[in-house]
């Protein structure tokens, strides 16, 4: 019988940090919910920047992290519950997802939805698509988790999971789009839920009663290790943008001065054969330009960095040092 676990925490750097040491230190099997504020959470063999349209993410602030999971990335919000099993036994066979996903769709049937695992990692209601899984096995553990769209805001999922495709050509796993709903609009009895605090206490509930156990929140030691953890790797650029896959990279800027295009590759996460083209002017070689920019990070604070000493207009006339940033940026 699992442990049953509530993390109250909405951080997502956080909360995927915990998950992350009870799926490698647990010493009995666990079952967490946990929520998320707005975020995007991206599946561990993606290439981040071609799964988002990174300037409606950063004006929207929505929190982009990478999980230890594979599979494709997922819009977060607090419309959304949060699932995961850990497991000591590291057997997977098709029947394993079904086992994991019990809790769930008892849960959702005593709700008064009529839920399903479908496939290979997708829990159905109404024909639409409710909760997208993935699962890691590592050396001692399975880790299984999922998402619950209760009341999520669907535009916004769909804006910012809609990368420009224009812009970033990448050989990365992409993430396979499909038809979803929110259960707030499939449930029609008059005891429903109405909002996705009480759908939480009647998961909560369903399950404890399934298990015959209460949930309880994680100590103060696990939660002190969960911190570092996400200071170390959850809260990095280098774990939630970087990648060690080769793209393409190009956008076009109308400024003062004209028309700009760049045109470049990222190999090991810095920008490499940048070209420039346009019909701007310029009173120096734009490849001494270009050749202060290449090796750098294509991040916002990075380019500052190597650029913030350097008369820009000498190269490109009439451009600003923000212009310029955004123009090359991949991601903040």
């Amino acid at each position: 019988m699992p442990q049953l676990l509530i993390s109250h925490s909405v951080d997502p750097t956080l909360n995927l940090a915990l998950e992350e040491l009870l799926a490698t230190e647990a010493t009995q099997d666990i079952f967490m919910l946990w929520r998320n504020d707005a975020s995007i959470i991206v599946g561990r063999h993606q290439n981040t920047s071609a799964e988002i349209d990174e300037s409606f993410v950063r004006s929207r602030n929505i929190r982009v992290v990478r999980r230890i999971t594979g599979g494709g990335a997922v819009y977060h919000d607090l419309g959304n519950i949060n699932f995961s099993c850990i497991s000591l036994e590291r057997t997977w066979d098709d029947e394993s997802a079904i086992r994991f996903t019990a809790p769930i769709i008892h849960a959702l049937k005593v709700i008064g939805l009529d839920a399903q695992f479908s496939g290979r990692n997708d829990i159905l209601a109404n024909n639409c698509k409710i909760s997208g899984c993935a699962r890691s096995v590592t050396r001692d553990h399975t880790l299984f988790h999922g998402t619950l769209l209760f009341n999520a805001d669907l535009s916004v999922l769909a804006k910012a999971l809609k990368p420009d495709p224009d812009k970033i050509r990448s050989k990365g796993i992409k993430s396979v789009r499909a038809r979803v709903g929110n259960i707030i609009d499939m449930l029609d009895r008059p005891d429903a839920p109405a909002t996705t605090d009480v759908f939480l206490k009647r998961l909560l509930d369903a399950i404890q009663d399934m298990f015959g156990q209460p949930f309880t929140t994680p100590s103060d030691d696990l939660l002190a290790k969960a911190e570092n953890l996400a200071n170390d790797k959850y809260r990095t650029w280098e774990w939630n943008f970087g990648t060690s896959l080769q793209y393409d990279f190009s956008n076009r800027l109308v400024f003062q001065g004209g028309i700009i295009q760049a045109n470049l590759n990222v190999q090991d996460n810095a920008i490499q054969n940048l070209k420039f083209t346009g019909d701007f002017f310029g009173s120096s070689s734009i490849d001494q330009l270009v050749d202060t920019i290449n090796g750098t990070r294509p991040r916002r604070g990075n380019l500052i960095d190597a650029l913030k000493d350097v008369a820009i207009t000498e190269y490109i006339s009439g451009i600003t040092l923000d212009q310029l940033v955004n123009l090359l940026a991949i991601s903040d």
